[in-house]
């Protein structure tokens, strides 16, 4: 009766420990899948991003002072490529009496290449409407026409909802006066990445 005592005992603990080995397999299995899941949500079809991004250059001895601020929104159309559209607000001011007024809008397209990972390599393409108000003393300029950009750069995923990015911007404008300009920037932004099952 002793002996098989213990072999029952053994039997249950062997089973036991069988037992919380699938339950452990089943927990692993389960923040895996959870994992891969949210690894997906960020830049997968039917998300949608929401941020924008800035630059400045100020200078004092130079009495010059630019800010330029675009928020955007996309929507991805497919994983990894969103489509949408940007606002460019700029402000200029050159000396005290020079000041430079601009508003850009445009649908844009956006692409991150390669896996999901902490940080991702995007391109980002942009061409829409432009205007520029220009103030020189007393002389006053209103010029519009087309502006167009490209720009590639570097995001940094915090979390699955946020993430920091820097990109370097090549925008080029053409004015129905035929004047022309071309600006180059490095931008610093931010955006949110909403789930497709929150936005419906």
């Amino acid at each position: 009766m002793n002996e098989s005592g213990n072999m029952r005992k053994s039997f249950s603990t062997i089973a036991d420990f069988f037992i919380q080995m699938k339950k452990f397999l089943l927990s692993l299995l389960s923040i895996v899948c959870v994992f891969f899941t949210l690894s997906k949500a960020q830049t997968s079809a039917g998300n949608m991003m929401l941020g924008g991004q800035f630059s400045s250059k100020i200078s004092r001895q130079e009495q010059l002072f630019i800010i330029d601020a675009s928020p955007d929104f996309g929507l991805f159309v497919n994983d990894n490529l969103a489509v949408g559209g940007i606002i460019d607000f700029g402000i200029a001011r050159y000396g005290e009496t020079n000041k430079h007024n601009s508003l850009g809008i445009s649908p844009i397209a956006r692409y991150y290449p390669g896996k999901q990972k902490p940080a991702r390599f995007f391109l980002q393409a942009e061409a829409g409407y432009q205007r520029v108000n220009i103030s020189v003393g007393d002389i006053f300029i209103a010029r519009s026409g087309l502006g167009a950009g490209a720009g590639a750069g570097l995001a940094y995923f915090f979390n699955q909802t946020v993430s920091l990015e820097g990109m370097v911007r090549i925008r080029g404008y053409r004015y129905t006066d035929t004047t022309s300009a071309l600006q180059n920037s490095f931008r610093l932004g931010i955006q949110m990445y909403i789930p497709s099952h929150r936005i419906r």
